[in-house]
Order: C-alpha cells, then sequence, then structure tokens
C-alpha cells in the first residue's frame, strides 16, 4: 500500500483500489485504522482523494463546523 502512494503524494479511492488491488472496503478499514487519510469534509466516494499524510481542514466535521463552512461558502459567491 505504502509503495502504491510512494509515487505521488495523493490519489483517489478508485485508482488506489486499481492499483493495489485491494478491495474498497478494506481500503476503508485501513481510513479507519489511520494508516490511509481522507479529507472528511468532502463527500466519500470513489474520487475521494486519499494520502499517506492528513489531507483536507484538520478539525472534525461537527454540525456547527459543517454549518460555518457552509455559510463561509455562500458568503464567497
Amino acid at each position: 500500500m505504502r509503495c502504491a502512494l510512494a509515487s505521488v503524494p495523493e490519489t483517489d479511492l478508485h485508482s488506489l483500489g486499481e492499483i493495489t488491488k485491494v478491495p474498497v472496503q478494506s481500503l476503508l478499514r485501513l481510513v479507519i485504522d489511520g494508516a490511509v487519510h481522507i479529507d472528511w469534509w468532502r463527500l466519500l466516494c470513489s474520487s475521494a482523494a486519499v494520502s499517506t499524510t492528513p489531507i483536507g481542514r484538520q478539525e472534525w466535521p461537527t454540525p456547527l463546523a459543517v454549518e460555518r463552512s457552509l455559510c463561509e461558502e455562500i458568503r464567497c459567491r
């Protein structure tokens, strides 16, 4: 797994599964175990970014934080 991610700092979940021949369910288990990281602020799907280092905002998306994030996004438009 680490060899697959060593050449690129970040890839998507689908590509990582194809490269390693590991089912997505097992890759998600590695996320839970902390071996690989995803951006918790984005939709979890096959195109979700996966990395060996933490990616995305480094705070847990609580309802208040999500609401704040949505308000900031609306203000930016």
